[in-house]
């Protein structure tokens, strides 16, 4: 869970990086009247599809998907934890 979190925060940050930039290529390739790279412009109508809402919410996504794991349990490693069975008994249980 922690490894996709990861790779959507790195999504996140491409697309908050790429964004802005394809689409003013673009726009000055458009108000030249250059020939349109095809590639580029499937790229920038893609980067396109994902406003700065979607990209945050992406963003938090992830953040929420790497701590998620730390939020119910926390283990210093190395350390003894004492279970208690539902028999009452206090026992060690070591690594």
């Amino acid at each position: 869970m922690t490894t996709f979190g990861i790779v959507l925060i790195l999504a996140a940050l491409i697309l908050l990086l790429l964004t802005p930039v394809l689409i003013r290529i673009r726009q000055r390739q458009e108000a030249e009247g250059s020939p349109a790279n095809k590639r580029m412009n499937a790229l920038s109508a893609f980067f396109a599809l994902f406003s700065l809402r979607s990209i945050i919410g992406l963003f938090v996504a992830g953040v929420a998907l790497v701590f998620l794991p730390y939020l119910f349990f926390w283990a210093e490693p190395r350390y003894q934890y004492f279970v208690v069975f539902p028999q009452r008994k206090q026992e060690s249980r070591p690594e």
